[in-house]
């Protein structure tokens, strides 16, 4: 099965992690707090959706929805190692900046 990591748990981030698991997928949710403070978040908002920190979110995710305020996005802790598509080279040693 294929699974989304939604970085924010705010309206979008938890509208978008809702219609993701209407529509099948799995869904592990992270947000700025502590994992344990979005897991009753995400019980009452979005259940289903496994709240975790942004560094396991990604990990094993399909696909990686980054649902925060744009002034926010560096912040983010989240990181895995690029895996390449079809047709798409390794990735720069500079992260392709």
């Amino acid at each position: 099965m294929t699974t989304i990591a939604v970085l924010g748990a705010g309206r979008v981030g938890s509208a978008i992690a809702r219609t993701a698991m209407d529509a099948g997928f799995e869904v592990n949710l992270a947000a700025s707090g502590p994992a344990e403070v979005i897991a009753l978040l995400a019980e009452i908002v979005t259940p289903g959706a496994r709240a975790m920190t942004a560094a396991d979110a990604v990990q094993g995710a399909d696909i990686v929805v980054v649902a925060v305020p744009l002034h926010k996005h560096r912040t983010i802790d989240g990181r895995r190692e690029h895996r390449a598509g079809p047709g798409e080279g390794e990735r720069q040693p500079d992260g392709g900046r």
